[in-house]
Order: C-alpha cells, then sequence, then structure tokens
C-alpha cells in the first residue's frame, strides 16, 4: 500500500511540473501575440509573468526589451538586454537591442560598439551596418558614417533611407551640394519621405538657390498643410530670391495658423525693405523694438539696411554693428555690413567683413563675389579673378553677379574685350540686371559709343528712377557731348541721390 502510493505521488509531482511547463509556454505565446499586435502594454505584463515562471530564459529577456523599446522606454529595455547578456554573452539579438537602447538615449558611442559586435559576428547584417552609420553621424565620425552607408547603398539595403542619412552627413559638414543630391536620390525613391524634401530644400538654399528651394517644398506643404515652420521657410526661401510679393501669401498663412507670429512680422519688414518701403519698414521695426527692446540681430540688420536707404549712415553702421554683436554668426550682417563699406570705398574692411562671411559659410558664392568687388576696388585685379571665379565655381542663382564682376575686374585692368564678352554673359543670364547695364554702358563711353552709352542709361533710369550712378555716368555722356546744362542736371540727380563722385563733377563744372 506504501508502495503505490508513493508511485502516485511521484506521478502527481510530474503532473504538476507539466501543467507547470505548459503554462509558461502559454504565457509566452501570449506575450508574442500581443506583441505582433501592437498591444505592447499587454504584452510586457505577459512576458514579465512568463519570466517570474521561467527568468533563465534568454528569449523572454530580449523580448521584453524588444516590447520595453516600443514603449520608449528604453533605460528599462536596457537592463532587460544586459539581463539577457548575462545569461548569453556576446549574443548578436541581445547586443543588437542594447545598442538600439544607447543610440536613443544618446550613448552614441556605446551604441557603435555594441554594433561593430553584432557585425563582428555576422558581418552582412544590414540593419546594423545602417544603424551603426546613423550613430556614427551623431558621434562626428562623418567619414566612417558614410563608409557605413555607402556599403549599404551597394547592398540595395533600403536605400531611400540610406540616402537620406549620406545627406544628413554631408549636411553636417557643410558639403550642401552632396546633402542636395543625396536628399533628392532619398524622395526619387520615396516620396513620403518629407524630412527628406524639407532638409533638401534648406542645403539648396545654402547654395543660394532659393528658386528651386521653394519649389522643393511645395510637396511637403501639400502632406503638412498647416505646418507654420515650412510656411516660414518658404517666405524666407522667396524672399531671398527677391520675389518679394510672392512671399506675402505664405506670409499671410503664416499669420493665420499662428496669430501674432513674430516671424511674420519680420518677414513682412523684409518684404517693405525688398520693395523699397523703407520708411514702412522702419516703422514696423521702431514698433516692435518697443515691445523686444533688446531685438535681434534681424531686427538690428533690416533696420540698417533701411536707415541706409534713407541716407542715414551713422545710424545704419550703429545697427550693422548691433546685429552682429547680438549674433556673431549671422552671415548677412557681414554681407550687408561690407556692402557698407564698398559703397563708403573702405575696401579693406568691406574684405574684413566678407572674409568673416565667408569664414562662416564658404558655400556661398555671394560671400566670394562680393570679396571679389572689394578686391577690385583696391585693383588688386588677379586676387579678384579668383575670389569671383571661386563663386562661379559654386553656381546658385546669381551666376550673373559673377560674370558681370568677372567684367569689371578685366575692365580695370585695361583688358576691354573680355570686360564685354563678361557682361553680355551677364546679361544673356538677366537681361534685366541692372548694375551690369550700367557698367557696359559706362565701358561704351570709354570707348567713345557715348550715344549708345546715353541711351543704355535712359532705359536704366526708366526702370530705376533712383539710380544715382546711373545719373551720374548720365552726367558724364553729356559733358562728352558738350551737353553742360543736361549734365549738370543729372549730376544734381546723382548727388541728391548720396553719389559724392556727381558732387564734386557738377562743382567742377559749375565753375
Amino acid at each position: 500500500m506504501k508502495k503505490k502510493a508513493l508511485i502516485f505521488f511521484c506521478l502527481f509531482v510530474q503532473l504538476c511540473a507539466a501543467i507547470a511547463q505548459e503554462t509558461y509556454v502559454d504565457v509566452a505565446r501570449q506575450a508574442e501575440k500581443l506583441s505582433k499586435q501592437g498591444k505592447y502594454e499587454e504584452s510586457y505584463e505577459a512576458y514579465t509573468k512568463a519570466i517570474g515562471m521561467k527568468s533563465s530564459d534568454f528569449n523572454l529577456w530580449v523580448n521584453r526589451g524588444i516590447c520595453q523599446m516600443n514603449l520608449k522606454k528604453y533605460d528599462e529595455a536596457l537592463k532587460d538586454f544586459n539581463q539577457a547578456l548575462q545569461q548569453k554573452t556576446n549574443e548578436a539579438s541581445a547586443l543588437r537591442g542594447r545598442a538600439g537602447c544607447k543610440a536613443m538615449l544618446k550613448d552614441y558611442k556605446g551604441a557603435i560598439v555594441d554594433f561593430s559586435a553584432v557585425l563582428a559576428q555576422q558581418p552582412k547584417d544590414n540593419f546594423s551596418l545602417l544603424e551603426r552609420g546613423k550613430a556614427k553621424i551623431q558621434d562626428d565620425d562623418i567619414p566612417g558614417a558614410l563608409t557605413d552607408l555607402k556599403e549599404c547603398l551597394k547592398r540595395t539595403f533600403q536605400p531611400a533611407e540610406t540616402h537620406y542619412w549620406i545627406g544628413v552627413a554631408y549636411f553636417s559638414q557643410k558639403e550642401f551640394k552632396q546633402a542636395a543630391d543625396a536628399f533628392y536620390s532619398a524622395t526619387a525613391l520615396d516620396k513620403t519621405l518629407t524630412d527628406a524634401y524639407y532638409r533638401e530644400a534648406l542645403a539648396n538654399a545654402e547654395l543660394g538657390q532659393f528658386t528651386k528651394a521653394v519649389t522643393i517644398l511645395d510637396p511637403v506643404l501639400e502632406e503638412r498643410p498647416k505646418d507654420v515652420n515650412l510656411y516660414l521657410l518658404r517666405a524666407t526661401l522667396t524672399i531671398n530670391a527677391k520675389k518679394y510679393t510672392q512671399a506675402l501669401p505664405d506670409i499671410e498663412k503664416l499669420s493665420e495658423l499662428q496669430p501674432g507670429n513674430t516671424d511674420a512680422v519680420l518677414l513682412r519688414i523684409k518684404v517693405r525693405n525688398g520693395l523699397s518701403d523703407y520708411k514702412g519698414a522702419l516703422a514696423v521695426i521702431d514698433s516692435m523694438l518697443k515691445i523686444y527692446p533688446t531685438g535681434n540681430e534681424l531686427l538690428f540688420l533690416e533696420k540698417g539696411k533701411a536707415l541706409y536707404q534713407l541716407g542715414k549712415r551713422d545710424e545704419a553702421e550703429d545697427m550693422f554693428e548691433q546685429s552682429i554683436a547680438t549674433n556673431p554668426d549671422f552671415v548677412e550682417s557681414y554681407h550687408e555690413r561690407g556692402m557698407f563699406f564698398l559703397d563708403k570705398q573702405e575696401y579693406r574692411k568691406a574684405i574684413a567683413d566678407f572674409n568673416k562671411a565667408i569664414e562662416i559659410n564658404d558655400r556661398m558664392a555671394i560671400g566670394w563675389y562680393l570679396k571679389g568687388r572689394a578686391l577690385i576696388g583696391l585693383e588688386q585685379v588677379d586676387e579678384a579673378l579668383v575670389a569671383i571665379n571661386q563663386g562661379l565655381d559654386l553656381g546658385g542663382e546669381q551666376t550673373e553677379v559673377g560674370h558681370h564682376l568677372l567684367g569689371l575686374a578685366y575692365a580695370t585692368n585695361g583688358d576691354e574685350s573680355s570686360a564685354m564678352e563678361e557682361y553680355k554673359k551677364a546679361l544673356s543670364i538677366n537681361p534685366a540686371y541692372i548694375p551690369v547695364r550700367v557698367d557696359r554702358a559706362s565701358l561704351w563711353l570709354k570707348q567713345g559709343k557715348t550715344q549708345e552709352a546715353l541711351q543704355a542709361l535712359q532705359a536704366v533710369i526708366k526702370e530705376d528712377p533712383t539710380n544715382a550712378t546711373a545719373y551720374y555716368r548720365k552726367g558724364l555722356a553729356y559733358v562728352k557731348l558738350g551737353m553742360k546744362k543736361e549734365a549738370m542736371a543729372s549730376f544734381d540727380m546723382a548727388s541728391s541721390l548720396g553719389n559724392e563722385q556727381a558732387k564734386k563733377e557738377r562743382e567742377a563744372l559749375g565753375k
């Protein structure tokens, strides 16, 4: 009887063990099912229950770690992967999970170490290769990141995402042309990558290709029609492309979506200055400064531009300096103050500002053009040609400026034939570009083609009645034609618009 009881007891123990084992398996399967359904909270609870029943199961720790990552509980997920790795040292799935957690927790060096350990075991693990490349970007190892990402492209692994991250890598190094190309490749493969469109627009803006950048944003706005930042960016780009009235609808939309938006007010100021409404711009700026007395670099810059155009030069210079003091990395402030010095023929000061702008961003063609113009003023023609050609090599939307300045450099050096060729190139790009038309007329004056010069200058004045240089050179044309009365009237007009040379010519002619 005792023997039968003992046998029965043993069978009972074995049955209980079997039932317990079956219960653990069922819970684990239920946790997995819930995870696949995206029910991560319930899945987490089930995995926790299963771990309580069998904590030695490596897979349970890994799977709960993945579940916690989906819940964005990266600190807790990291603990689960560490627990798994205590059971199976250097196991790839746990390392991969831990690497992902470290990346999300901004421990990029740690993530790179773990992804590298995975790749040492599984060299064809494309996911880890891509993620390591992304982590290297965050760790400022751009050459290493590009090596990983380009290898992903060779393996045709997630090419759209890979191109996107290659663009991010290049953008971080201010290699804007390569960045723009990479973002374009990403959107060509996957038109849903709206952030790639956004970044492509920014890259093109850095290259001075503002009109192109504006068109790139169109599909993004279709996808995100209430995104305030997109309207802000597109309006800014449109203004930079000097299409001031075209920026107004985006500014209106910005104000509609976010009433009282100060950026919208700043953009309106830029539009007013761009449309030569300098008094209107000043009125808005002064009202803004009453609300925000500390101002910002853009307010001070726009006030300086308006004051300068209104002939208040000392006050304008103070504003340019204040803009730079507020933000020493604001490139536009150096450009504007440099042009202020150019107008005063203080060429060395101008070059110092343009050099600083180039130091901040050497991928903007306009900085090189302006430096070239200042060097022409110093009659350092060879150096000017180098700077201007550097700008032309960068491309962008203002290549007519580069060719105009090359022409001016050649004219300064006495090479009239080459100068005229460059002026023709500039006008073939932009026939309405007034500065080159004025300088071409000056060259005609020098060559004795006085009537051609006079007609060209009169056409310029008809389009731009406040162009002091055109009036001054028109006066010179009249002097050559012996028309003293007309010359004096032209010099008077040029002088009233701030041209100091015209004032001197008028005084000499009146004697």
